[in-house]
């Protein structure tokens, strides 16, 4: 089992019986967000986490969260990673930066235009 799993006893939940949901742990003390910096660095292979302090929007619920509140818990011997919301079943894949331009409603209606409807005029730009 991971090192950092096993330092993290304080937290973890105890393994659920056979068809039953994983429940995930509540946000670890402070003294353990070295600990989970270094979970979130090992599992989140697609965004980089320089720190637990860091923003990010679950893009299922719309939260906005820190990662030392991102829930986490054990399955089969591995880390599961949830979003902080109870009803929410986020999970790594569904976290994104904090000021992703795709989170954005103009970026998105923008993103959703028809391709046959042009585009807004681009701004222009003087060259000295």
């Amino acid at each position: 089992m991971n090192v950092a799993l096993q330092s993290r006893c304080d937290t973890s939940m105890p393994m659920p019986l056979s068809g039953q949901q994983t429940l995930l742990a509540a946000p670890p003390a402070p003294a353990s967000e070295n600990a989970r910096l270094r979970l979130l660095r090992q599992h989140d292979r697609t965004r980089l986490w320089t720190s637990v302090r860091e923003r990010r929007v679950c893009m299922l619920c719309g939260s906005e969260f820190e990662g030392v509140q991102i829930r986490i818990g054990v399955r089969a011997g591995k880390p599961v990673f949830g979003c902080p919301e109870p009803q929410c079943r986020g999970s790594l894949p569904h976290f994104a930066a904090s000021g992703n331009p795709l989170l954005d409603d103009a970026a998105w209606s923008d993103w959703m235009r028809p391709p046959c409807e042009p585009a807004p005029a681009p701004l222009e730009c003087e060259y000295l």
